[in-house]
């Protein structure tokens, strides 16, 4: 099986757009033209259904599932349950504190002040806290874009590990 099969059948059954997929998970300190890179990255990943791609350090913390097993196995064919017990047993990296609030934001969750604050931190390390506020504010108006036009195969319960 392929990688970008196998992003792609994730995205979709998580009822994740592409636009959406890339706010969660290229790095909120990247400006609107590295961000756009990602996306075309990710379109060329699933349509061209490639075996390999730089983006996979950045897509496995926020998919759950292994890099190993993305590229590997054949997870087209997995039931819902499945695909949920696999997201369960994930023990790779976690997601660092911009990508957890972006995250939380795309699911309409506000963070917790904690959150907010070490992803804050985070930002002001690299000088880019106006740039982050300005993402999650839009992340903010384009998330009713996505809900308008989504058609979610499951209700997004969004969980910390």
């Amino acid at each position: 099986m392929n990688l970008g099969a196998n992003v792609t059948h994730v995205r979709e059954y998580m009822g994740w757009e592409r636009t959406e997929f890339t706010y969660r998970f290229a790095p909120a300190t990247l400006d609107n033209n590295d961000r756009k890179r990602c996306y075309d990255n990710l379109r060329s990943l699933e349509v061209r259904k490639q075996h390999t791609s730089e983006l996979l350090v950045w897509l496995e913390p926020v998919l759950k599932i292994s890099a190993a097993t993305l590229q590997n196995d054949d997870l087209t064919r997995l039931t819902p349950d499945a695909l949920v017990a696999l997201r369960e047993r994930y023990a790779g990296p976690s997601m660092d504190a911009l990508t957890v609030v972006v995250n939380r934001c795309c699911d309409g969750v506000e963070p917790t002040p904690e959150e907010y604050q070490a992803a804050m931190q985070q930002a002001d390390k690299v000088n880019k806290r106006e740039d982050v506020s300005r993402l999650l504010k839009k992340i903010a108006v384009e998330r009713n874009r996505w809900r308008r036009n989504a058609t979610l195969q499951r209700v997004n319960h969004w969980r910390q590990v």
